[in-house]
């Protein structure tokens, strides 16, 4: 009864595992927006709460003091509210596959495996929300469809017994020429947030970005990274955040030495249409209340935006290498040049921002033709990567690949999932390079890869990732034992 009487803005209770939390202050700052509170104003959320995050999540971001103690339950509606749990978890084991389902990890041979696994054990609002792509999609499917129009030019009789791997990005070296980037979301999948990567990438001495947004606390990332080399994600969402931004950036570089240089989020003015997402969960709201998973939506009430002239200052305040990413026109790498930055990481953000803008992999391209060689320069590139051959095209054109989104999905199997994945990653990137004759990284060049087709776009761009699945062999050892439903 208590609980039911803090039930609007200005006082606003829930419950949770039995807890009772006070969340009235916190409704400003929740990363999912006050309206995925309030929907539970004064009543008992663990059920939408359990569905969307795992053990141990909310005290992230509650202090003590909002603890208003246990929710008491009578006797009858104790053994109801059972009953009904047990039924609930029935109907969730018929909606997804559960962990113990998952095939084993030695029956994993490709990033696209992950991914399967990925589909048939997440949570369905999880997986359509990591997965999809603004309005109809078109961008996430073309970010695939492109990097097939590139097709390779082997050479022969070269003796590729001994390979070079290893490249050297903003001052740090690496013994495998791609990073691991940025993507929040590891918490939705399991406990451990970012940590599940930062070990197994650093015990490899493959790069990574830190996100800002990240499941795990900073402290306890670079706690994790021993000292090894890493870069950091920023994004600035606020005129008080832009204003601040050279500070924080500069006492992270001082706290942690081992942060080799920022990467700053400029892809996002606001946030993208997510349609086939907000579909889904449309639909599971028809018979149920179900908070929809939120990572960091953009603020759409703010008057702020970020413009050049910001980032040039940022850049003069910060000492430290800047990065901008989500660059997605080869003039604007051009200009990032001109303007002194150290970097571009070409990204439209998986294809969840902006529909039908040119894949990444187009965007490299054209952009090298326009810098030609640079020595003072990165050029990064993520989107689309599912394969070693698609991170050699990538480096073929003068780009360094960032992978993201096949890393986040193989936090499936915990933190041997993501060994098992950068070892496939770096497996593939070698068998390729020998394959088409190429001793070392400093060796790949546009001579090896033929791109008249690039430029070609087909329309009937979800036929093309079709071919994906046609080709792709589905697990059946060990069968799993439902079916899966999106």
């Amino acid at each position: 009864a208590e609980l039911s009487l803090h039930n609007k803005p200005g006082d606003c209770w829930v419950s949770i595992h039995g807890h009772v939390y006070d969340v009235t202050e916190f409704l400003e700052s929740h990363p999912g927006g006050a309206d995925k509170l309030l929907r539970f104003a004064g009543k008992d959320a663990t059920r939408s709460f359990r569905l969307q995050h795992l053990e141990g999540h909310l005290e992230r971001y509650l202090g003590e003091e909002a603890y208003r103690g246990e929710l008491l339950v009578p006797k009858k509606e104790k053994a109801t509210k059972k009953a009904r749990e047990k039924k609930e978890k029935k109907h969730e084991s018929l909606d997804k596959y559960t962990v113990e389902d998952k095939p084993a990890l030695d029956q994993i041979f490709s990033m696209n495996d992950f991914e399967y696994v990925a589909q048939k054990t997440l949570p369905d609002l999880v997986y359509t929300y990591l997965q999809t792509g603004s309005d109809n999609e078109f961008s996430r499917y073309e970010d695939r469809a492109a990097l097939c129009r590139i097709f390779f030019r082997p050479k022969c009789l070269v003796d590729v017994r001994e390979l070079e791997l290893t490249s050297q990005v903003l001052g740090a070296k690496a013994a495998m020429p791609f990073l691991v980037g940025a993507f929040p979301g590891s918490g939705l999948i399991q406990p451990n947030g970012e940590t599940v990567v930062v070990r197994p990438a650093g015990e490899r001495s493959i790069l990574q970005i830190i996100p800002k947004d990240s499941d795990t606390s900073l402290e306890e990332i670079m706690k994790v990274s021993q000292g090894r080399d890493v870069f950091y994600q920023y994004s600035i969402d606020s005129r008080e955040e832009l204003h601040e931004s050279a500070g924080v950036l500069n006492e992270l570089k001082t706290r942690f030495p081992n942060i080799r240089g920022f990467f700053i989020d400029v892809e996002s003015p606001t946030a993208g249409n997510l349609e086939h997402y907000k579909k889904v969960e449309a639909s599971r709201h028809q018979t149920e209340e179900y908070p929809a998973p939120q990572l960091r939506p953009k603020s759409e009430t703010e008057d702020f935006r970020l413009c050049w002239a910001d980032l040039q200052k940022l850049k003069r305040e910060v000492d430290a290498p800047i990065v901008l990413k989500g660059i997605q026109r080869s003039e604007d790498v051009v200009r990032s040049r001109e303007l002194g930055f150290r970097g571009v990481l070409i990204s439209n953000h998986e294809g969840k921002q902006l529909d039908q803008g040119q894949s990444a992999i187009e965007i490299l391209h054209a952009a090298r033709r326009r810098l030609g060689e640079t020595s003072d320069f990165d050029v990064f590139v993520e989107g689309g990567f599912r394969r070693g051959s698609d991170l050699v095209k990538a480096l073929c054109l003068g780009g360094t690949p960032v992978v993201s989104k096949p890393i986040l999905f193989s936090e499936v199997y915990g933190e041997a999932g993501v060994e098992k994945a950068l070892d496939i990653l770096s497996r593939e990137v070698a068998t390729t390079m020998q394959l088409i004759g190429a001793k070392s990284v400093s060796e790949l060049s546009a001579e090896f890869v033929d791109c008249e087709s690039l430029a070609f776009k087909a329309t009937a761009i979800r036929n093309l990732d079709a071919m994906y699945d046609a080709n792709y062999t589905e697990m059946s050892v060990p069968p799993f034992e439902n079916q899966a439903s999106l």
